[in-house]
């Protein structure tokens, strides 16, 4: 650990040349009482990004650091690779898409330096489409201060990759270890085995919505969350076999939740994969229940599923 850098703030980025001056300027604003670094782990992109990380090397060569990979790698080796290179005490995840608010990476730490119970600070995030539009609502509303792994099991997850700030103590052997196709969300789940998650339950950052894997797949649920999702809980209850039951119904409300949103895009057959599957690992509520037997009626449930989230998307509620 350098006894001069605190943070590291890692930005990983692909092909995003439109979006990538606008999330570096945000961090280079940024007003600290403590040295921070920059590094960025640009991924051999077919457009302008390599050029433009480049220019801000030069303009502020202190804290800008690029990592150029010869070949493209992919975006869990990138994000590896850049994590290796930090030298802060903690480090700050940010996609090259996204946006950091004034005072972001000041309270993140500070939070850390005070709770030494937690090895990750996360915060919410304003949303804006990939036009820079802003949509004025959140990420997500999430209340609670400090949450165990059990609440990210619950709510898997309750915050976004680039609001998270973490400490940087884990060993080379990790990451390496790694699934090829490995989520965010599984790095969460790992580091949160070590400690609480101290969550802001304000903006500190900006999310670009239909951006990165989420958006990779328009007209279904996209298959790789989904394989992320179950390695998660896999690894939960081959962990903590003390609390299957509630680990089961975490598990199989994940599911009901991807067969509804199947369900609005229009995905019959996911839809009914997925509720399927959540019934036969856990049944837990009532609507579940209904859900399942709307399994034999698909086209009346993507019907009833659109009305349903059309309402709510008026109100304000997603």
């Amino acid at each position: 650990m350098s006894s001069e850098i605190k943070v590291s703030v890692c930005v990983v980025t692909y092909n995003q040349e439109k979006y990538i001056a606008e999330c570096l300027q945000s961090l280079v604003d940024q007003v600290t009482d403590f040295p921070f670094e920059i590094i960025v782990g640009e991924d051999c992109s077919a457009d302008r990004t390599r050029e433009i990380v480049l220019e801000f090397q030069k303009k502020y060569p202190d804290i800008i650091k690029p990592l150029l990979h010869a070949k493209n790698v992919g975006p869990v080796e990138n994000i590896v690779a850049t994590y290796k290179q930090a030298k802060g005490k903690y480090i700050a995840h940010m996609d090259g898409d996204d946006l950091a608010l004034p005072g972001k990476l000041q309270v993140q730490a500070d939070v850390l330096d005070e709770n030494s119970d937690c090895v990750i600070c996360s915060h919410d995030m304003n949303l804006i489409r990939l036009d820079g539009v802003a949509l004025n609502k959140t990420f997500k509303k999430h209340g609670k201060i400090k949450n165990t792994i059990f609440d990210l099991y619950e709510t898997l997850p309750f915050f976004a990759h680039s609001s998270k700030m973490f400490v940087n103590d884990l060993d080379k052997e990790f990451w390496d270890q790694l699934h090829p196709n490995a989520l965010d969300i599984e790095v969460h789940a790992q580091q949160a085995k070590c400690g609480d998650i101290y969550h802001v339950d304000k903006p500190f950052g900006v999310y670009r919505v239909g951006a990165g894997v989420s958006a990779n797949v328009v007209a279904s649920v996209n298959p790789l969350i989904v394989a992320g999702n179950e390695r998660v809980f896999m690894d939960a209850l081959a962990t903590y076999k003390g609390k299957t039951s509630a680990l089961k119904a975490y598990y199989a409300n994940s599911l009901m939740n991807y067969a509804y949103q199947s369900a609005v895009l229009g995905d019959e057959g996911g839809y009914v994969a997925y509720i399927r599957k959540s019934v036969s690992i856990k049944l837990f509520s009532a609507a579940q229940a209904v859900m399942f037997i709307f399994s034999f009626l698909p086209r009346v449930a993507v019907l009833i599923s659109k009305k349903r989230n059309k309402i709510r998307f008026k109100a304000g509620l997603v």
